[in-house]
């Protein structure tokens, strides 16, 4: 599967191969060294997407639809 963002494919060429790291206080973000700051920072979209996926279907089968 093929994974494309705008953003994060102009970050990489800005930054020039940025070590990106997961920050500590979420699963969703991950920034440049690890630091926390304007400019510095991505969503993770597929964790994004995967919670939003559970969440759904979670309520779903909550309300005897699953």
């Amino acid at each position: 599967m093929i994974k494309k963002s705008l953003l994060g494919e102009d970050l990489r060429k800005t930054v020039g191969g940025a070590n990106w790291k997961t920050v500590s206080f979420t699963d969703n973000m991950e920034c440049i060294n690890g630091v926390v700051k304007v400019g510095n920072c991505r969503v993770k979209w597929d964790v994004v997407a995967n919670q939003t996926v559970n969440n759904v279907t979670n309520a779903l089968i909550g309300a005897g639809r699953g």
